[in-house]
């Protein structure tokens, strides 16, 4: 029980500056750590729900109109879908592999500026079939966070907005990984699983919070694909030792 409660706490520091970090980067710790898919989930989602929902009441820059329920809808279809495939079907160290892959391609997407042109022009074509695509991948592996905060980026500049809609996507998301969880693998849901409830907390309001103000727009980009970019292949390191 101890361990995930320092990961969460590590990772709610990250995700309090960034938007993402329990997830993207608590998967892959957990999963390398010996815990499998499930297990990993449900000590996750309740961190990152509550995480989530203190961006979304705190920051100001969140709106109705910046929200589109119908592209929110072609996420959480396939999300729900391959949710459901990945907790039945797919073994954790392919899972391993396959997190460390999108960490590394969504950070290395942010220092090409060719990948970041196109990406663009793909997303505003095609917004909808990427935005599904996000779903797939948030289902199957948890790294849809990744690709969502690359999404807000290239949607808004500002870091309250990038960070606010990041956060909003991540909320529903999260609920809605929870509740397909507890349908297909209640068994791995507890009473214990609260405590990420006030470490997740604890972990935004005492250090996160304090590290967000202080840090520029620039830094925050860069340090932010730094990380993803590292943490990727730490994790693919990790899962063929």
């Amino acid at each position: 029980m101890t361990v995930p409660l320092i990961v969460i706490l590590l990772f709610a520091v990250v995700q309090s500056v960034y938007g993402v970090g329990i997830l993207v980067f608590g998967t892959p710790t957990l999963l390398i750590m010996g815990y499998d898919f499930p297990e990993t989930l449900s000590w996750l989602l309740p961190a990152s729900i509550t995480i989530s929902t203190i961006q979304v009441i705190s920051e100001k820059s969140v709106s109705k109109k910046k929200i589109d329920w119908i592209d929110l809808a072609c996420c959480l279809v396939p999300l729900t879908i391959t949710l459901i495939i990945s907790v039945k079907f797919l073994s954790t160290t392919f899972l391993a592999v396959a997190i460390g892959g999108l960490l590394i391609v969504a950070g290395l997407m942010q220092y090409s500026k060719i990948l970041r042109v196109r990406l663009t022009a793909l997303i505003y074509v095609y917004e909808r079939y990427f935005l599904a695509a996000m779903g797939a991948v948030h289902g199957t592996t948890n790294m849809g966070g990744a690709l969502l905060s690359t999404y807000a980026s290239f949607k808004f500049k500002d870091k309250s907005e990038i960070r606010s809609v990041t956060a909003f996507y991540y909320l529903i998301f999260a609920a809605v990984q929870l509740s397909v969880l507890a349908v297909i693998s209640f068994s791995t849901l507890s009473s214990m699983l609260l405590l990420a409830v006030p470490t997740a907390a604890a972990g935004y309001f005492l250090i996160g919070s304090v590290i967000y103000k202080a840090l520029p727009n620039p830094r925050y980009l860069h340090t932010h694909n730094a990380l993803i970019i590292l943490y990727g292949i730490i994790t693919i390191a990790k899962a063929f030792a």
